[in-house]
């Protein structure tokens, strides 16, 4: 019987675990997280009526892997689609709330743009290809496309979004690569950006995997915590928490574990998966690999803290009329961005007659934040919305989380350490990486990798169990 130990109790970490299982029932496998809870950065907060997301909102249903591992745990019922009423976005762009255009029609009389630099956009499929030659940043990439005051008013707030980070440093190859693709295949860059308008069922609706091919949010009832919660039901007794792993290494052919904490031992096990936070999982490998602890130390995370302020609806005179805004870096501060989870969600985010909004703040803009105090956040929380918004009323819930291990950057190069980390692998047999380190940060990237690499993972314990003799080193997936 194969032996598997799954590394961190994040979304990965526990799909991955769930999957092997389903794969392979009778193996003997167990999920170590370091901390004293499992999930990562979703969780759910829930009192009085109020569902708070520590960090994911929803996620789209663009890919079935979440999909399958939904419908594989029961909760299909349990899902709720976003208010298609309430699909707009706004940027909040030199001191007031702007509609981001998603239709050419709003985006011919925008105001985020001057009139220049919408006939510049327009001109945009004009624009050649990119040679190649040279890897580019997403600042680089949407100058060249759209132009610089395009650039910095519509794709820097989406990056801030998406990855907390700096447009100048990261990737655009690796972190926008949809975009790189429309360059690449003659599209228009602009037609991209805007959002589709497909009609959804009414909110509250069921989801099933067939329903995939339509593009639109979904959460549950209880909060993204669900998720997390079901699959950790799932895993029973096979869960260990507050089980650090400081040190990974090769003891003939098979892995041997260092666990610290309270509790410090050695595992011996025959397969390991890694869903560790790039920085913990460098050190964790360095001395096995030098290499894969190099290219797991290229991709730093963005740290951030997320204010949580509940209302009352009749304190907020602005109307709240979409999913929320994004705030571009030439704003100043260290506001990422608002969401505004009451509209996106109504009837299941907060009690009747009240508003919840989300402050997201931090990011590359900030990397200091999570050291400042409570008190702290919560007032450059409130100072934003009131500018934004022109809320002045005192909160009646307030809520911080703090992601110190935020979000991976994929920086200009990330390409190379993502081969750097896929050749160090393959001289490393049994050693699997999942995780949002490489393959995207967003729930479905996870869940789809954790796919893959339960494949893998059962692929190579199968092989040792057909051939018991066999070197592992001879094995290859």
């Amino acid at each position: 019987m194969a032996t598997v130990a799954v590394i961190g109790g994040g979304i990965s970490g526990l799909a991955c675990a769930r999957e092997i299982l389903d794969r392979m029932p009778n193996c003997d496998l167990v999920l170590l997280e370091g901390g004293d809870r499992l999930g990562g950065h979703i969780g759910s907060y829930r009192r009085d009526g109020w569902v708070l997301e520590s960090g994911p909102n929803a996620f789209l249903n663009k890919h079935p892997s979440t999909l399958r591992l939904i419908s594989s745990l029961g909760l299909e019922q349990e899902l709720v689609t976003a208010e298609e009423g309430m699909r707009r976005r706004f940027i909040f762009r030199n001191g007031r709330l702007r509609r981001f255009p998603d239709t050419m029609a709003s985006f011919l009389v925008t105001d985020l743009l001057s009139l220049k630099s919408r006939g510049r956009v327009l001109a945009e499929p004009l624009i050649p290809p990119s040679s190649g030659r040279r890897e580019e940043s997403v600042a680089e990439f949407a100058r060249r496309r759209l132009g610089r005051e395009a650039a910095a008013a519509l794709l820097d707030p989406v990056v801030a979004g998406i990855y907390a980070g700096d447009p100048e440093r990261l990737s655009a190859q690796s972190a926008l690569p949809q975009l790189v693709g429309v360059e690449r295949s003659g599209k228009s860059l602009l037609h991209t950006l805007m959002r589709s308008r497909e009609k959804v069922p009414k909110q509250g609706a069921g989801l099933s995997p067939s329903a995939v091919g339509m593009r639109r949010m979904v959460s549950f009832r209880g909060g993204m915590g669900r998720l997390v919660e079901s699959l950790e039901s799932s895993l029973a007794d096979r869960v260990r928490r507050n089980s650090p792993v400081s040190k990974v290494t090769r003891v003939g052919s098979r892995w041997r574990i260092t666990i610290e904490g309270e509790s410090p031992e050695t595992l011996d096990v025959d397969v390991v998966v890694s869903a560790l936070p790039a920085p913990a999982a460098s050190r964790a490998f360095a001395s096995v690999s030098p290499e894969l602890g190099k290219a797991l130390r290229g991709v730093p995370t963005a740290p951030v803290a997320v204010v949580g302020l509940g209302y009352r609806e009749i304190d907020v005179p602005h109307p709240m009329n979409g999913f929320g805004y994004l705030v571009p870096s030439a704003e100043k501060g260290n506001v990422l961005g608002v969401m505004w989870s009451s509209s996106m969600f109504p009837g299941v985010r907060a009690p009747k007659g009240h508003v919840l909004c989300r402050v997201f703040l931090g990011g590359m803009r900030d990397t200091e934040v999570c050291g400042r105090d409570d008190d702290t956040l919560v007032l450059r929380g409130r100072t934003h919305l009131q500018r934004s918004m022109g809320i002045q009323a005192t909160p009646v819930m307030q809520k911080i989380f703090r992601h110190r291990i935020g979000i991976p950057q994929y920086e200009v190069g990330h390409q190379k350490r993502l081969e750097q980390s896929e050749k160090c692998l393959f001289d490393l047999p049994g050693l699997f990486l999942a995780g949002n380190s490489f393959h995207g940060v967003g729930v479905n990237p996870c869940t789809s990798r954790a796919e893959s690499v339960a494949d893998q993972a059962v692929a190579y314990a199968s092989a040792l169990g057909a051939s018991p003799r066999m070197e592992p080193d001879a094995i290859r997936v």
